[in-house]
């Protein structure tokens, strides 16, 4: 069984002290660094699902509405806004991944 080797941070003191930490290397984490495309590519997709439950919702209100026999043209008309900047938001989702 080999121990694991240990990390010396290189900042030692004005006096020639020894180092002052010691750093494992299982303790590093390194940040993650997104670029602009997959923070664009983030925000298509969040705004994708968004709409796609705000349809889905709409979508059953439409159908509650017209089981009760109660007006249903403003829900319908709200699911066909949604569906269509739905469409819009998995067109522009499905460009970015092919760049």
């Amino acid at each position: 069984m080999s121990a694991l080797p240990v990390i010396y941070d290189q900042e030692a003191s004005a006096k020639g002290a020894a180092p002052q930490r010691v750093v494992s290397p299982q303790k590093i984490i390194y940040s993650i660094r997104l670029t602009a495309e997959e923070i664009r590519m983030q925000h298509l997709l969040k705004y994708r699902r968004i709409f796609g439950l705000a349809s889905l919702l709409l979508f059953a209100v439409a159908v509650v509405c017209v089981v009760f026999k109660v007006p249903y043209e403003p829900a319908m008309a709200l699911f066909t806004c949604t569906v269509g900047t739905l469409l819009v938001f998995v067109m522009k989702v499905k460009d970015a991944r092919k760049t």
